[in-house]
Parts: C-alpha cells; sequence; structure tokens
C-alpha cells in the first residue's frame, strides 16, 4: 500500500496534544478537510469505536464511517474508513505522539489503496498523493495553531 505521511513538532506537552487528536468531537479543529465528526458508538473510544465524518475532500462533499482499529493512548491511535460515500478509497490513517523537549512530535500516515487499476493508479500520480499530502500537512499546521499563543496586534 502506499503511504503518505507528515509530521510537525507542536509547542505542547504530549498528553495536551493527546487530549486534542483523541477526542472525535474536537477534529473539525484541527482538520479543515472535516466538518463535523460524530460518535457512533458509545464512549468512550478505544478499539472498535465509530465515528462518521463529513467534509470536503477536493471541493466536494464526502461523508463516511470510520473505525478505530488501534489505541494506545497517549502515544497512537489508528482508524480505517469501513464505508463511504462515492468510495473510490481504501484507507487507514494513524497518529502518532512522541513527546520532545520542546513539546510533541505529531507524525500523521495515511496508508491507502485507490480502486480503479489503472484510472486510480493515474489519479493518484496526478493528484491524490499530492493532495492528501497538503491535507495531512494542514491537519498539523492547524493543530500547532491551536497551542500558539495569541499575537497582539
Amino acid at each position: 500500500m502506499p503511504v503518505i505521511e507528515a509530521s510537525l513538532l507542536i509547542p505542547a506537552p504530549l498528553e495536551a496534544v493527546w487530549q486534542v487528536v483523541s477526542d472525535p468531537g474536537r477534529a473539525p479543529a484541527w482538520m479543515p478537510d472535516i466538518k463535523e465528526r460524530r460518535l457512533i458508538t458509545p464512549p468512550p473510544v478505544g478499539v472498535g469505536s465509530q465515528w462518521e465524518d463529513h467534509g470536503l475532500l477536493r471541493g466536494r462533499p464526502f461523508r463516511m464511517t470510520c473505525q478505530v482499529t488501534h489505541w494506545q493512548a497517549p502515544r497512537r491511535f489508528a482508524y480505517q474508513h469501513v464505508s463511504a460515500e462515492r468510495a473510490g478509497a481504501q484507507w487507514h490513517e494513524h497518529v502518532f505522539l512522541a513527546p520532545q523537549d520542546e513539546g510533541t512530535l505529531v507524525t500523521l500516515r495515511l496508508e491507502y489503496r485507490l480502486l480503479g487499476g489503472f484510472m486510480g493508479r493515474l489519479y493518484d500520480q496526478l493528484f491524490f498523493r499530492k493532495d492528501f499530502r497538503i491535507t495531512l500537512e494542514n491537519r498539523l499546521e492547524a493543530l500547532r495553531d491551536l497551542f500558539m499563543p495569541p499575537t497582539q496586534g
């Protein structure tokens, strides 16, 4: 499976970052492509939990159901989509947190497979890989911004 990965140092302690990234209700605050994430299964969140995402991908609305496949608080979790409108891909997203002297290194990884044979591979080369790398970078920047002190203006 192809992999897209991006990392960024977040200027906050590991536990504070974990509280944000592991809370499904806070996803829209740091994932600009997700407009709503609604927990389907009862809390607490862990392996087997499901949520529904609503958002925009390449300017087009999407809705998908995701299921948590790995939960290792406060360092890592992963989820995969189990159903999606207009599904053209299968993917597994990972969130890794590692404490650093200056904060927390957050790594977002997408393992994916685009459907559609030759056309899927062409779409991957022309658009998907670049677009989703930008998506991961935008998520990391939005997460960092949540922990940055407000500027005086």
